[in-house]
């Protein structure tokens, strides 16, 4: 019902992968023809990612600038920035109607952390995919808050 995607900038790195119904599916994934195979076994209703899903040229968007106040976060400008936000902008776009939405998982640990205590991760990017499937989840029930006007980062 519900997925969560701690995207990595490169094919060559672990992509975190966490679908939630009744129990809870973790894996690590790499080729983005596996990311979108998994998307569509499972036909999710709403996927967070943790990584930036648009970029106008600029270090931060209005949404960065929010965050930031609060938790520190890279400039988009950056060169492993750049390579993440390629990557998530083209991933958005090859998942087609399923809503899809931006998420930072280290703003919604804390408030996570007796949650997270339940399960077995083997790397911290299966940690933070389940974060941003419980993000998902809080989004469709409406008990997240957000950071930003035109582009949002949904947060617990």
């Amino acid at each position: 019902m519900f997925l969560g995607i701690d995207l990595t900038g490169s094919e060559k790195n672990i992509t975190g992968m966490a679908f939630i119904n009744e129990k809870v599916l973790l894996c690590s994934l790499y080729k983005n023809n596996e990311i979108i195979d998994f998307i569509y076994k499972f036909n999710p209703k709403i996927i967070a990612i943790d990584a930036p899903l648009s970029f106008y040229g600029e270090h931060f968007r209005d949404c960065d600038r929010e965050l930031r106040k609060d938790f520190k976060i890279l400039p988009l400008t950056f060169r492993g920035m750049q390579k993440l936000t390629k990557r998530g902008i083209s991933l958005k776009k090859e998942i087609g109607d399923i809503e899809v939405i931006e998420t930072y998982p280290h703003a919604s640990r804390k408030k996570l952390k007796d949650e997270l205590k339940k399960y077995v991760f083997r790397n911290r990017h299966e940690e933070d995919a389940l974060i941003c499937a419980l993000v998902a989840k809080a989004y469709y029930f409406k008990e997240v808050r957000y950071y930003g006007k035109k582009e949002r980062i949904y947060v617990i």
